[in-house]
Order: structure tokens, then sequence, then C-alpha cells
């Protein structure tokens, strides 16, 4: 009497489960893939939210260089530009160990008196690349000196490339400052981020 072959040969077990592996591991190198691809839109994400904190921060502070509390108009004819203490303090420079042009030192009126103060508050401002980080002037210092406080921090975001060039905007408008900036993260160095924008500094002469 014939009889009924029921489940499945060795063969086809071993078949099956060949097909199973191979999906399963398809499976595996997608969700890697879509993990590190996750990753790396993170960290780019990452990257670009601190530059554009800095650079939100520069601009805003950079617009004020030059203003002088008590010249009700900056755009006043050229005979107020030489009373303007302010505007003469902006220049352009750089640290000994740094690129040119990696310094800014400028200039405002921040409580409206007309003076430049040097404490409480010191109105001495300035940006300047150190050490891959960004750093704020304090007290006064020049671009050589020590002691200026970290924008930046150069264990997370490394700043490659900080540099600044002031160009004649027009006598109504004053001057117009490009900023470039160009960072990575320390601990994905190929993740990399350029950024180039301008100021128009309607308190600093042409």
């Amino acid at each position: 009497m014939r009889r009924l072959s029921l489940g499945f040969t060795l063969t086809e077990l071993m078949i099956a489960c060949a097909l199973g592996l191979g999906m399963y591991a398809a499976v595996i190198s997608y969700s890697v893939k879509l993990m590190q691809n996750h990753q790396k839109l993170a960290e780019r994400l990452q990257l670009e939210e601190e530059l554009s904190a800095l650079t939100d921060s520069m601009q805003r502070e950079l617009r004020r260089a030059g203003y002088h509390g008590t010249i009700t108009s900056m755009m006043a004819p050229d005979s107020n530009w030489p009373d303007n203490l302010f505007a003469k303090h902006t220049r352009i420079e750089a640290h000994a160990q740094e690129a040119p042009n990696s310094c800014i030192l400028f200039s405002y009126d921040v409580n409206h008196n007309g003076s430049l103060d040097t404490e409480d508050p010191n109105e001495q401002m300035g940006f300047r690349l150190k050490d891959r980080a960004v750093e704020l002037r304090q007290n006064g210092l020049g671009c050589q000196a020590g002691g200026w406080h970290d924008l930046t921090n150069s264990r997370i975001v490394q700043i490659e490339e900080l540099s600044f060039s002031l160009l004649p905007y027009s006598p109504s408008e004053g001057s117009l400052l490009t900023i470039r900036v160009q960072a990575s993260l320390k601990k994905a160095p190929a993740i990399s981020h350029l950024r180039i924008l301008s100021v128009r500094m309607r308190n600093v002469p042409v």
C-alpha cells in the first residue's frame, strides 16, 4: 500500500533556511545602512545648528559696530564721522599663530552715553580664531593676547577657517563685512560646512 509523504524533505528545509538567512542578512544590512545615514544626518544637523548659533551671534554684534548713542543719525554729513570714537576702533587683524584676517576688533556704545567705556560695561568687542575655536574678546584685549572667551567648543566643533573682509559699501550705508566660517565635527571630520555671510556695518564709514 502506498504511504503518503508528510512534511518537508531535508533538502527543502536546507533551501528554506538558506533563503531565510539571505533575507535576514539583507534586512540587517539595510538597517545598518539606514542607521549610518541617520547618524550622518544627525551629525550634519548638529554642525549646522552650532554654526547657525555662532554666526547669528556674530552678526548681531557686528551690526552694532561703531554705534554712537549721542549721534542721532550716523547717516549725517561726513563731518560727524571723525567724532565717532566707536567707528575708529573697527579693525581686522590676526593672532600670530592663525591665518591673516581671522580677528576683528570693534566697539559700540552699549549704554548710549557717548563715551567709550572700558569697564562695566566694557564696550570693546571682538571675535577671533584661536586653536580651532572662535573666541570672544574680553576686557579690551588685543588679538595677540590671551584671556579671550571660547564661543565654540573645539572638543565638539573644529573651526577650520574664520576670516573677515571689510569693503566700502556706500557713503550713506557704511561698509560691508564679509565673514567666512568653515567648521567640521571633531568626531566626524568628513562632515564639514562652509558659511559665507555679509554684514552691513552702517556705523562704520567707507
